[in-house]
């Protein structure tokens, strides 16, 4: 995602002011940090440039993203010389660039390199290159071939890498790589990747010297400024089976490391302190992850091993971790283990038995699962300042459990629903192909064998299944009610004289309509508590029925209940000692061969047993030193005097004043109880640790102290001719936005609209002020400011695109993006404002408007009595070709329309819906389709469509 020019100031004081610091007052041509062996800015002139190397004896490994900026409209061509191994988000904007040469060692490509060059036509990727993080070669318009010389890398987010390029641009790609290619560049199509007629050119990684202790098989340190580390299996003969404490701490600019198949453990602080490290994979034989082994952990996704039975303190504290699935082996997550990370949903396995103290405390958590049928233990203060919205329990859990899990949430207010998730037996039946009428599922056209009904339709809870919904059904065997709680009522002759051989009536089910499973197939059911009437004959001529669980008062089963159920050979009732099975029996007239009455079993999922983990060598890790020490807890005084968030001011570099309200951003420093610091809000998250004493605080981010002094409630800062101040007070939003609200239709949106705020990245600005036009053509790639919709067409800032019509808003979506912070950074999505505006999503933006009144033309007229009515939907219900007439069902999706007196017709054509223009001819309407007519006439049933001359169609309201 593009970042503000406030971030690119906010990062440059952080890089400077907390980092190297230049004693030259004068701008050299390439500003370089040795500590990290990257260049951080170029000034020198435009034309053709060549990175070097080196710079005054020190090698050159990595290129900054600050280091072209986009106010460089000089640069014709760019030449990175051979010894560069990365770049991070390194020209992206960059106007006049017309040329690239990357260099034979590249082996590492971080977030969002290489974008928004519209004079760039070609480019080609060495064989060296190893790693691909997101973003690559995003809004490329004029890209006409990209060749990938060597082996298809590790890519960290296939949905966006390449996204950017035209459809018509040709990948080239090793002869014997074109499948290896194909799989992992999922953004463009199979058929632009090519065979570029030669073999992948050979590359061997350069070797990187670990301290290694051979008796234990650790692994104890490694400093290298590479990006791509490969870990051996074995050294000198010794297999490798742990990596110490702090091992790769020092390896700042790491962003991709694979571990070897034989690593048992790693240590305490691993990969801690890593603000760069978003891709690795933990092999299958790792048991033991240490404490804070991924604190900073920058990848999205992480995939655990089964085996490991304990998620430390403090693992993945501040990671990026969107959503992290538990492997079935772990019995405890450690305190603070995933404190402050990004986790947006967490799947926790059947055997957890505990969770400790503000283990998930500070996460982004909207959605949780526990594959259990209760809660396991919980620590104090587990989940606060998280978005909890919805808990899940195992489909198998008793309602007693759900309650009890609902009650706990309660308790800490929260207003998030505990559920229990859905029987994974069946799945819920294809869109389109069910009917519902007032909330009964009444009617089922598809083809699948085991379904269940949607938890609602149309806004609308599903409340029971509809008289005669499935009576006669001749495809579904298994049909189990949704888990929406609401479910209460089988109609009668539901399922009669269809071959179900299996329901799932959940617990909520009260009523069973009268023959509602007659002469079906059923092969055994189970009546729940919750039921309190049955009607005459509700499984009578079941001739497969051999097993009735009745958890309900036997009472309410009437007599002539199974008549005609022949081969019932098994009754259970809930009695403790089958008395009742024994007088239900005998009431129901049921002749059974062996009666076996026992209570009926509560269902609980096998428990997983517990691993043994493989013993592991104890490691002795040699000293290695840190680039930020680890924290340590501030004293008392320290803690009342500077501890606690501090709000950044202002910020001073060569006598320019910036402040972050200027750009309605919000920069916090946080200096936390643990001894953790992190600068937060600018788009790029900094963390660290902090000291106190009686002189004042220091705060060490990326190994480099900076001094600070508190006084009258104002903190200031100052390294080097920068000075930053800071205050307690959080800062007002400028603006706040409203929430969405479901549109009712598509013609809400109509019109022309203005743009009036800018959001993204921590910022909020006034779209007309001078930030926001100055940078609008960087962000969008126009400095137009307005939307204009029509129907489920937009063009936005100079963008022409077709959107979706759905759940009250328009989309035109990607899908899940894996590997990056906003899954949904490719989605686009309009949605309508509780105080009017519309809201444009889109790049990681969202773009709040005010209408400026105007709005697309309606017909001449609306169509009289007797014609097409508006804002009805007429649903085929029968086709004619050659002069054959057949039910609609038998095309085997919805066709519909629905027209708005806006000119807009929504179309629904084998089940997929678009939104066309349309005109009236007469009492006709007649819809353009590409430019070809299809006309709708008026009938007295509803209307008749010509579908392009190949069929006619009978659509009735």
């Amino acid at each position: 995602m593009r970042k503000w020019i406030a971030c690119l100031l906010v990062i440059m004081l952080a890089a400077a002011a907390f980092g190297t610091v230049l004693a030259d007052p004068e701008k050299p041509e390439w500003e370089y940090s040795a500590k990290d062996a990257k260049i951080t800015k170029y000034n020198g002139p435009g034309g053709d440039v060549v990175v070097p190397a080196e710079i005054d004896g020190n090698p050159v490994f990595f290129i900054d993203g600050s280091t072209f900026p986009s106010s460089r409209e000089d640069i014709t061509s760019i030449t990175f010389s051979n010894g560069i191994e990365g770049f991070y988000n390194v020209l992206n904007t960059t106007y006049s660039l017309e040329q690239i040469v990357l260099p034979d060692t590249l082996e590492v490509i971080g977030n969002g390199a290489l974008g928004y060059c519209p004079k760039l036509k070609e480019i080609t990727f060495p064989a060296s290159l190893r790693f691909i993080n997101a973003q690559l070669l995003f809004s490329m318009d004029s890209m006409e071939t990209v060749t990938f010389l060597g082996e298809c890398p590790v890519i960290s987010d296939a949905n966006s890498v390449l996204s950017g390029i035209p459809s018509g641009a040709v990948i080239r790609v090793p002869d014997d790589q074109v499948d290896a290619y194909r799989a992992a560049l999922t953004a463009v199509s199979p058929e632009q990747i090519q065979p570029s007629g030669r073999a992948a050119e050979p590359y061997h990684s350069p070797d990187v010297d670990f301290a290694f202790d051979p008796v234990s098989g650790t692994i104890t340190g490694c400093n290298t400024m590479r990006g791509w580390i490969e870990v051996p299996a074995e050294m000198d003969g010794v297999p490798v089976r742990a990596l110490g404490t702090s091992s790769f701490s020092g390896c700042t600019n790491l962003h991709a490391i694979v571990l070897p198949d034989s690593l048992e453990e790693i240590g305490e602080y691993a990969f801690g302190w890593l603000n760069h490290l978003t891709w690795t994979e933990i092999p299958a034989a790792v048991r033991i992850l240490g404490p804070k082994a991924f604190q900073y952990y920058k990848g999205y996704y992480l995939d655990l091993p089964e085996g490991l039975t304990e998620i430390p303190a403090s693992c993945f504290t501040a990671s990026r971790l969107q959503s992290i699935t538990l492997p079935s082996s772990v019995r405890t997550v450690g305190e603070r283990a995933f404190y402050n990370a990004s986790l947006r949903e967490a799947y926790l396995p059947a055997g957890l038995e505990s969770i400790g103290d503000e283990a998930f405390a500070g996460t982004s958590l909207e959605y949780l699962y526990f594959d259990g049928v209760s809660l396991p233990k919980l620590g104090e203060n587990v989940f606060p300042e998280t978005q909890l919205a919805d808990v899940d329990l195992n489909w198998r859990a008793s309602k007693q459990a759900m309650l009890d899990a609902q009650a706990y949430f309660d308790s800490l207010g929260f207003s998030a629903r505990v559920w229990r998730a859905q029987n994974p037996e069946v799945n819920y039946h294809e869109s389109q192909l069910g009917e519902y009428h007032d909330g009964l599922f009444a009617g089922y056209s598809g083809t699948m064998a085991a379904i269940r009904p949607y938890d609602s339709y149309d806004s609308v809870e599903t409340t029971g299944v509809a008289d005669g919904a499935l009576k006669g059904n001749q495809v579904v065997t298994y049909f189990a009610v949704c888990y929406n709680d609401q479910v209460t009522y089988i109609g009668k002759e539901a399922f009669a004289d269809s071959i179900l051989e299996k329901a799932d009536l959940f617990d909520s089910v009260t009523v069973i309509g009268a023959e509602a499973f007659r002469n079906s197939r059923l092969k055994e059911i189970t009546i729940p508590e919750s039921v309190t009437e049955i009607g005459s004959r509700a499984f009578a001529d079941c001739p497969a029925l051999e097993t009735v669980t009745v958890l309900c008062d036997p009472a309410v089963i009437p007599a002539d209940a199974f008549d005609g159920s022949g081969s019932i050979r098994r009754v259970r009732t809930a009695d403790d000692d089958g008395s009742d099975s024994i007088a239900l029996c005998s009431r129901l007239g049921l002749q059974i061969a062996s009666l076996t009455p026992t209570p009926a079993p509560t269902a609980t999922p096998e428990p997983t047993p517990e691993p043994t983990p493989e013993p592991t060598p104890e490691p002795t890790p040699e000293p290695t030193p840190e680039p930020t020490p680890a924290p340590a807890a501030p004293s008392e005084a320290a803690w009342n005097r500077y501890g606690g968030d501090w709000y950044v001011l202002e910020m001073v570099s060569d006598g320019e004043v910036m402040r972050p309200s200027d750009f309605g951003a919000v920069m916090v420093l946080s200096l936390n109880r643990d001894g953790t610091a992190a600068m937060t809000g600018t788009g790029s998250d900094s963390f660290g640790t902090w000291t106190a004493d009686d002189a004042g605080v220091s705060v060490i981010i990326d190994g480099s102290p900076v001094p600070g002094t508190e006084a009258d409630g104002i903190l200031t800062m100052a390294m080097g001719g920068m000075s930053m101040t800071l205050n307690r007070e959080a800062p007002a939003a400028p603006f706040t936005p409203a929430e969405a609200v479901q549109a009712a239709d598509v013609s809400a949106f109509a019109g022309t609209w203005k743009a009036a705020w800018l959001c993204g990245d921590g910022m909020v600005m006034a779209a007309d002020s001078a930030q926001a036009v100055d940078s609008w053509g960087m962000f969008f790639g126009s400095a137009d400011q307005t939307v204009t919709v029509s129907g489920t067409h937009a063009v936005y800032f100079g963008h022409d695109e077709d959107f979706a019509f759905a759940n009250g808003r328009l989309e035109n979506l990607a899908g899940p993006v894996e590997g990056l912070e906003d899954t949904g950074i490719f989605d686009k999505i309009i949605t309508l404002r509780a105080d009017g505006m519309l809201c444009l999503q889109v790049m990681g933006f969202e773009i709040y408007m005010v209408p400026d009144g105007s709005a697309p033309a309606a017909p001449a007229s609306v169509p009289a009595e007797g014609g097409i009515a508006m804002d009805v939907r007429y649903t085929a219900v029968q086709y004619t070709v050659a002069g054959v007439s057949r039910d609609a069902s038998m095309l085997g999706a919805e066709y519909a329309v629905v027209f708005h007196s806006n000119a807009t017709v929504d179309f629904t054509m084998a089940g997929f819906t678009v939104s066309l223009p349309w005109s009236q001819d007469g009492t006709d309407c007649v819809i353009d389709f590409s430019g070809n007519a299809i006309r709708c006439k008026p009938n007295g049933e509803g209307l008749e469509m010509d579908y392009l001359g190949t069929m006619l169609l009978q659509m009735n309201p």
